[in-house]
């Protein structure tokens, strides 16, 4: 199993509605992760590789979005050396 995403993009993570209106904008927070999922879900594939049931690697990319890593010719590379 080859775990293939972008990190170090500003996520959202968590939304804040202090006043419990969800009319009103959220405070929102913020993680590492690649603009649309957060690192922390990104590495869910770390799991295999504690519990080696698979042959699992990981292979992050800095600084690539959720959708633009369909068009990185780095990750291109990866799938073709793989």
């Amino acid at each position: 199993v080859h775990c293939i995403y972008g990190i170090g993009v500003n996520t959202p993570s968590s939304f804040y509605y202090p006043d419990g209106n969800f009319n009103n904008p959220p405070i929102v927070s913020y993680e590492s992760g690649d603009g649309t999922v957060p690192l922390r879900s990104l590495q869910a594939c770390n799991v295999w590789i504690k519990t080696n049931q698979f042959n699992t690697t990981l292979n992050e990319f800095s600084n690539v979005t959720h959708r633009n890593i369909l068009f990185n010719q780095n990750v291109y590379n990866l799938i073709l050396s793989i």
